[in-house]
């Protein structure tokens, strides 16, 4: 393997030497360590120290001339890869060890059965068979409804060349049920606005729940309708009352309809919309 910088390294377990002093290297640098509150990478601690090894030998002549120690180039990497797979051995060993392999064969004591051959029909089942009963033929059966006789009136031969006057025909009566004019539809009373519908709507269903309570109904003060201060009249349309945005309009006191008012109020509302955008 090609580690950091672009030199080639290989993997420690090549060599029994270069093993145990990563072996005696990783248990001096243990995982975790920190010095002043900072953690210190394990296998960079391991690193320069197996350089700082290997330099001491490469630089001493009469080492080298005595003896054959040769520590090859290793990295981070290959540490890493090396450790991994040494601590999966020794746990796999463990397990063995925990754990005796079986002594007698895997296999079974009686032979496996022959292999059934695949059928070529449609097999047969023991259950009886579901029978289906048609239903009797009826056909020519069905008795025929008579229709009763079509009066058909006698076709009238007439002499072209003797003239004949014809008949006065009578204006129809009209039957008896659209001879009736249909009923007036009843005067229509005056408009609630919808408000004034939601709220009398709304002390219904408080009365009628108060009286499948038990409870007396909440007697309140019965109000038609409300009462404008400037001319004393109701505040509806008939009247010429209106409502736009929260505010309330008299067209006898400000002299002016509905329509011009509300035009009026409309038109303020776009321009005070157009400035905002702006």
């Amino acid at each position: 393997m090609v580690g950091q910088g672009g030199q080639a390294a290989q993997m420690p377990n090549i060599s029994r030497l270069v093993e145990a002093v990563c072996v005696q290297l990783s248990r001096i640098h243990p995982e975790g360590t920190t010095i002043s509150g900072v953690r210190v990478n394990r296998w960079a601690a391991v690193m320069r120290d197996y350089i700082c090894i290997q330099e001491n030998i490469l630089t001493n002549p009469v080492l080298v001339a005595q003896t054959r120690i040769q520590l090859f180039p290793l990295n981070q990497r290959t540490l890493a890869q090396w450790h991994y797979t040494r601590t999966r051995e020794l746990v796999r060993r463990a397990l063995e060890m925990a754990v005796p392999l079986p002594t007698s064969s895997a296999l079974a004591s009686e032979p496996t059965p022959t292999v059934r051959p695949r059928p070529t029909g449609p097999e047969l089942s023991a259950a009886q068979p579901l029978q289906f009963h048609n239903p009797p033929d009826l056909s020519g059966q069905a008795t025929q409804r008579r229709r009763g006789p079509v009066d058909v009136a006698p076709a009238i031969i007439g002499h072209p060349h003797e003239p004949h006057e014809a008949p006065v025909t009578q204006p129809l009566s009209p039957p008896a049920d659209t001879a009736t004019a249909p009923l007036p539809p009843p005067p229509a009373g005056p408009s609630v606005p919808r408000t004034t519908a939601w709220r009398r709507k709304k002390k219904e269903e408080a009365d009628e729940l108060a009286r499948q309570q038990g409870n007396p109904p909440k007697q309140r003060k019965k109000i038609e309708n409300y009462i404008c201060k400037c001319c004393g009249r109701p505040k509806t349309k008939e009247f010429g009352h209106s409502q736009f945005g929260g505010e309330f309009f008299c067209s006898t006191s400000a002299g002016k309809t509905i329509q011009e008012w509300l035009e009026e109020k409309r038109r303020e509302k776009k321009n005070r919309a157009g400035g905002d955008s702006h």
